[in-house]
C-alpha cells in the first residue's frame, strides 16, 4: 500500500477561484472568467489556511466538514463598504473529494466583481514587484494590507498610506476597482515604502505599474465609461521639465518607460516587459523626492549596470538613453576614457604642496599620451593653471599641487584627451563642478554635533503657532508628509521642523521657522579659516500631497560678526532636486563667504510664505566645524 495515497484520501482538496474581468479595462469593458485566487483564506473547524500561488490547498482532515472560503487572504484583506464585510462561501465538503469555490460565479453586479478584481490584481501586482525586487522594504513580510472597495462615491481611487481605496460606479464612471487602477494605487504603496515622495513621480511611477502589467499604453481604460479610452496615455511626447498637475506630468515618466518597452522589442516581447519591469521596480528605492527629473535615467542605468560604472556603458545603455532622451531626460553620455583618483581627491593640501595619483584608462576610445593635465587655481575665481601629469608606468600618473600660503584654497580638476582630440574631465562636469581642498597642515575639529545631546541652538519665528518650530527629535520612519523618515548619520536624532506622531501636521505654517546655531569659532591661534559640514533635508511639496507645492524656499546663512550681518551660503528651492525630500551633505569654507572670526553663527530658515496650505518640512543633522591648522613653528606639519 502507498501510505501517501492512503492518507491523502482523508484530506480536503480545495481550489479557490474568482470570476475576474479580463483585459485591462473596467468591468463594463470585457467579460469575466474564473481565475485562481492566490493566498486566499480558507477556514475549517476554526482553523485558518491559505491557498498557494495557484489558488490551491490540501487541508488535513477526514469525514464531512464545513469549509468557508473568503475573498481575502494572507496579504490583502478586502473590505466591502457596500455590504459591510468580506464576501464568503461556505460549503459542506467530504474529505477525499476535490472541491472548487467559485467567487462571483453568478456575476450579477459590480460589487461582487469589484471584490474579486481588487483581490486578484492586488496580489498580481505584489507578486510581480517581488519577483523583480524580493528585498523591497516592508512589502515581502506585510500581511493583511487593507483594500477598501465599493466606497460610497464615484470617479476616484486613492492611496492613503495604509490602504488602497476604490469607488462604486456612478457620475459617468465605472467601478474603479479594476486591473491597472489597482496596480496604480498599489504602486503608490511601493513608492512610499521605498521612502520617496509622491507628487508627479508617484503618479507617473504608479502608471508604470499599469502599463507593464497590462502591456497597454492607455491607463484606466473604461474609467469614464468609454471602453475605447482611459484617463492617461503612456504613448506620449511629454517633455522635461513638466510644471502642470501631478497626474498630467506623471505621463512624462510613463512615456519614458513606454518608449523603453518599445526600444526593447515592444509589448509583444516577454523579454522587453521583463527587462523594463526589472529596471522600473528596482529603480524606485534609488529615488528621493516628488519630481520627475533626469536623475531617474541615471537610476535606470545604475540598475542595468554590470560593473559599477555606468559611464562605460550598461547592457541596455543605448535603448535606455534613447527612450529617455525622447522626453528630454537624457542620462550621462558614455565616457570615452576613464579618469580616476584611486585614493580619493586630497581633502587638505600642505603649504609645501601635495602629490596624488591619477589613473587614466581606455573605455570606448584611446587615451592620447601626454594630454593628461591637472588644472588648478587658488581661490574661487580666475583662470586655471594647466600642469602636465607625470607618468608612473602603465595607466598610473602623478598630479602635483604646488606650494602656496597656508589658509589658501585650491580648486582643481583633471583633464585628458582621446586620440581623436575629444576631452574628458574629472569631475565629469568640470569646470562647472570642481574639487576643493584648503591649504593647511591639519584639521582641528572644533565642534561636531549629532544632536543626541542639545547643543544649545535656538528656534524662533512661526509666530502665533507652535507648528513647525525647530526641535531635536527622532524621525518616525515615514515620509508621507515630506518629513525625513530617518536621521542622516544613524545616531537617531536630528533637528526637525516640528515634533509629533508619524505623518501628523507638524510642518511650518504661516511664516518662517528659524534655527540658529550657538556661536562657534572659525579661527584659533594657529589657524585662520574653517570647514563647515552639515546634512540638510528640505521638502516643500508635503511628500507630494501638499497644496501649492514647489513655491517656498529654505535659506542657509552665516554671520562672522555675532549676527550683525549675514551672508547667504545656499538657497534650496523653490523647484530643484533638493526641494522634494532627501538628505544632502553640504561642505563649505567659511572664508568663501566672509572673514573668519571667533563669533560665527549660522541659521537655517524654512518658510511658508503664502497661506495656501503648503506643507513645508526641513531637518538638519551631523553639523561639524573643522579649523584649518597652520604650523608656524617651522617643523613639518
Amino acid at each position: 500500500m502507498n501510505c501517501d495515497s492512503y492518507f491523502l484520501d482523508f484530506d480536503f482538496d480545495v481550489e479557490v477561484r474568482g470570476h475576474t474581468t479580463q483585459g485591462d479595462g473596467s468591468d463594463e469593458c470585457a467579460f469575466e472568467i474564473p481565475e485562481p485566487m492566490p493566498y486566499a483564506r480558507v477556514i475549517v473547524d476554526g482553523m485558518t489556511y491559505y491557498t498557494d500561488a495557484n489558488g490551491q490547498i490540501m487541508i488535513p482532515g477526514s469525514g464531512d466538514q464545513e469549509v468557508t472560503s473568503e475573498v481575502s487572504g494572507r496579504f490583502f484583506t478586502i473590505n466591502d463598504d457596500f455590504d459591510g464585510g468580506v464576501s464568503s462561501i461556505t460549503a459542506e465538503l467530504t474529505s477525499g473529494q476535490p472541491y472548487t469555490f467559485e467567487h462571483n460565479a453568478l456575476n450579477q453586479n459590480e460589487y461582487d466583481r469589484a471584490e474579486v478584481n481588487a483581490y486578484i490584481w492586488a496580489n498580481r501586482t505584489r507578486d510581480w514587484a517581488l519577483s523583480y525586487f524580493p528585498d523591497i522594504p516592508e512589502i515581502a513580510d506585510q500581511e493583511f494590507f487593507q483594500v477598501n472597495i465599493n466606497l460610497g462615491s464615484n470617479c476616484n481611487a486613492f492611496y492613503d498610506g495604509a490602504s488602497i481605496n476604490f469607488y462604486t460606479a456612478g457620475g459617468g464612471c465605472s467601478n474603479t476597482a479594476f486591473s491597472d487602477v489597482v496596480a496604480h494605487e498599489y504602486g503608490h504603496h511601493m513608492i512610499s515604502v521605498c521612502g520617496s515622495g509622491q507628487g508627479q513621480y508617484g503618479e507617473g511611477g504608479s502608471d508604470c505599474n499599469g502599463i507593464l502589467l497590462t502591456r497597454e499604453s492607455i491607463l484606466a481604460n473604461g474609467f469614464l465609461g468609454d471602453c475605447g479610452d482611459g484617463l492617461r496615455n503612456a504613448d506620449n511626447d511629454y517633455q522635461y521639465p513638466c510644471s502642470g498637475g501631478i497626474h498630467d506630468c506623471g505621463q512624462l515618466l510613463s512615456g519614458c518607460v513606454w518608449d523603453l518597452i518599445t526600444n526593447l522589442g515592444g509589448v509583444e516581447s516577454d523579454a522587453a516587459i521583463d527587462t523594463a519591469s526589472r529596471l522600473w521596480v528596482n529603480s524606485i528605492c534609488l529615488h528621493t523626492g516628488t519630481q520627475i527629473t533626469p536623475d531617474i535615467t541615471i537610476d535606470f542605468m545604475t540598475i542595468d549596470d554590470d560593473d559599477s560604472n555606468i559611464y562605460n556603458g550598461t547592457p541596455n545603455y543605448d535603448v535606455i538613453q534613447d527612450a529617455f532622451t525622447q522626453h528630454n531626460m537624457a542620462g550621462p553620455e558614455l565616457a570615452l576614457i576613464n579618469i580616476a583618483i584611486p585614493n580619493g581627491a586630497p581633502r587638505l593640501v600642505s603649504p609645501a604642496g601635495r602629490d596624488f595619483n591619477v589613473r587614466i584608462s581606455d573605455i570606448t576610445a584611446t587615451y592620447a599620451p601626454g594630454t593628461g593635465r591637472l588644472n588648478y587655481r587658488t581661490g574661487n575665481t580666475g583662470s586655471f593653471v594647466a600642469a602636465d601629469l607625470t607618468p608612473l608606468g602603465g595607466d598610473l600618473f602623478s598630479a602635483s599641487l604646488p606650494a602656496t600660503s597656508c589658509g589658501e584654497n585650491f580648486q582643481f580638476f583633471i583633464s585628458a584627451e582621446t586620440t581623436e582630440g575629444e576631452e574628458e574631465t574629472l569631475p565629469i562636469n568640470a569646470p562647472g563642478v570642481l574639487f576643493d581642498a584648503p591649504v593647511g597642515d591639519a584639521f582641528e575639529t572644533i565642534v561636531t554635533w549629532d544632536f543626541e545631546t542639545n547643543p544649545g541652538w535656538s528656534s524662533s519665528g512661526v509666530s502665533g503657532t507652535t507648528f513647525g518650530e525647530w526641535a531635536i527629535g527622532t524621525p518616525c520612519g515615514t515620509t508621507t508628509r515630506g518629513a525625513p523618515g530617518t536621521d542622516f548619520d544613524g545616531s537617531g536624532q536630528c533637528y526637525m521642523t516640528g515634533l509629533g506622531t508619524c505623518d501628523s501636521n507638524t510642518d511650518v505654517d504661516d511664516g518662517c521657522s528659524v534655527l540658529t546655531t550657538s556661536v562657534f569659532s572659525a579661527v584659533n591661534e594657529n589657524g585662520n579659516d574653517a570647514i563647515v559640514t552639515y546634512a540638510l533635508w528640505y521638502d516643500n511639496t508635503g511628500g507630494g500631497i501638499g497644496a501649492d507645492p514647489s513655491n517656498d524656499i529654505l535659506e542657509v546663512d552665516i554671520s562672522t560678526d555675532g549676527g550683525a550681518t549675514w551672508r547667504n551660503v545656499e538657497t534650496v528651492g523653490p523647484l530643484d532636486v533638493r526641494s522634494s525630500g532627501g538628505w544632502f551633505l553640504v561642505t563649505f569654507q567659511v572664508s568663501a563667504y566672509a572673514t573668519p572670526s571667533e563669533e560665527c553663527i549660522m541659521r537655517f530658515t524654512a518658510c511658508d510664505f503664502e497661506d495656501e496650505g503648503s506643507v513645508i518640512e526641513a531637518a538638519v543633522d551631523m553639523f561639524s566645524v573643522e579649523i584649518i591648522m597652520c604650523d608656524d613653528s617651522g617643523c613639518p606639519g
